[in-house]
């Protein structure tokens, strides 16, 4: 077997080849989505008008979470010449789901740097709440109580997919929460001042926020 050397070889990084790669994935990344999304309902409404009236272009660590994202459902969800699933409103908010089945069934494709229990195949510490939130509203799109999730695991590499059922009352209780949500940040879009900083989101947003600086600086005023 002929033995491979390396010895005279030297690694150079390349500022502007890392560049022009982020350049592409903030193209893919700043594609547009109806107004008002449920995924913009789902997280920091700070950060949702932000993106709306004031925006700022995403971090180059944004854009790598996004290109996991974006290049797993790409692969495992997409087949060649199949049509992607248009955005449909309902209520007044848009939503846009992954992937649907032969039988109807929807399903969402989640990356996490989670790890999942070796019994259930769920994550060890639960599924995060937005998650549910999320599959509440694309189950009652499609007129049911269960919803689809295929969850990628980084590291370990594992996928584990399955199906998540729901009672109708906790779908009801979550529309209405979605809906609350849509109109307490119209009315801030309409007043031209964005949400209170640190007040419509959960800790853990703020930590790569490309916004938190802003918020920083209005808090402390």
């Amino acid at each position: 077997m002929q033995e491979e050397h390396h010895r005279n070889v030297r690694f150079t990084q390349d500022p502007s080849l890392e560049r022009e790669v982020l350049d592409r994935l903030r193209d893919k990344y700043l594609t547009t989505k109806p107004h008002p999304h449920l995924t913009e309902l789902l997280y920091c409404l700070t950060r949702a008008w932000y993106d709306q009236r004031r925006p700022l272009p995403p971090s180059d660590q944004e854009l790598m979470y996004f290109a996991i994202g974006f290049g797993l459902e790409a692969v495992i969800l997409r087949v060649e010449g199949e049509r992607d699933i248009e955005s449909t409103q309902v209520d007044g908010v848009w939503l846009t789901l992954d992937y649907i089945d032969l039988y109807g069934q929807g399903a969402d494709l989640k990356s996490t740097r989670m790890y999942p229990d070796p019994m259930t195949g769920e994550p060890k510490r639960g599924w995060p709440e937005n998650w549910h939130k999320q599959f509440m509203a694309y189950a009652r799109l499609l007129g049911s109580t269960n919803f689809g999730v295929v969850v990628m695991y980084l590291v370990p590499a594992k996928l584990v997919a399955g199906v998540l059922s729901y009672s109708k009352q906790d779908m009801d209780d979550n529309w209405e929460w979605v809906l609350d949500r849509a109109g307490e940040l119209q009315m801030f879009l309409d007043a031209g001042e964005p949400p209170p900083p640190f007040a419509t989101n959960a800790a853990w947003e703020c930590k790569n926020c490309r916004y938190r600086m802003r918020c920083e600086v209005l808090k402390g005023t």
